[in-house]
């Protein structure tokens, strides 16, 4: 378990940015009708706003247990010294990337 836990931070921290950057979901929740559309479904006037967020969860922890399973099977010599970097940096690095990222949902628009 020791060290199929960075990887799975790793794999899901890259493939969460992946899933925000591209829009990869598996699946569209609509809150106002309590319903769940396969794929990606824009929202409407009628159907409200869509949440993708769930599917980007689903499809990296999916991604993070591939990753921990890898770690698995590779010899523990082969990737101790390459966790202790690599679970700090990785989601370092997503977390500014993901706040420089959604930026513009934080900055106050006088134009409108």
């Amino acid at each position: 378990m020791e060290r199929a836990a960075p990887a799975f931070a790793v794999a899901f921290a890259i493939f969460y940015v992946l899933a925000f950057t591209f829009n990869y979901t598996p699946f569209t929740y609509f809150p106002a009708l309590n319903e769940i559309k396969l794929g990606v479904v824009p929202g409407s006037d009628t159907v409200g706003p869509p949440i993708f967020w769930y599917g980007w969860l689903v499809y990296s922890i999916l991604a993070g247990l591939v990753g921990a399973a890898v770690a698995l099977v590779l010899p523990a010599k082969l990737t101790e010294k390459a966790w202790s970097l690599l679970v700090w940096l990785v989601p370092l690095v997503a977390i500014a990337y993901m706040s420089y990222e959604a930026r513009h949902w934080f900055t106050y628009n006088l134009a409108g």
